[in-house]
């Protein structure tokens, strides 16, 4: 892919104008920690109860982002989440969001 090609899609971002402003939808990769242990998919269930509380006090299971990408670039996302649980073993997940300009 030449450079040209990968700024193009980079820019093919979806904008619109939302209550909170002018804002573009992004895809964002993020790993489950610890996801790669023997009782994580006990653990991811229990954050399901509203009353399970986490160590460091969210009532979230813990992630980290580990790309952003835009609509055109939905190839690469997927090669870099397969790549990442290749090598970790943990789990990811994308999430389509947004970003407000």
């Amino acid at each position: 892919m030449t450079v040209a090609q990968r700024d193009t899609n980079k820019q093919e971002l979806h904008h619109y104008t939302g209550a909170e402003g002018k804002a573009c939808v992004v895809y964002l990769l993020k790993a489950y920690e610890g996801s790669d242990s023997p009782t994580w998919k006990y653990e991811f269930n229990e954050c399901d109860n509203t009353d399970h509380q986490y160590e460091d006090g969210t009532y979230e299971f813990p992630a980290y982002a580990i790309g952003v990408y835009s609509r055109g670039e939905s190839k690469e996302m997927n090669a870099h989440a397969k790549r990442h649980t290749k090598r970790t073993g943990e789990y990811v997940v994308q999430l389509e969001t947004f970003i407000v300009l």
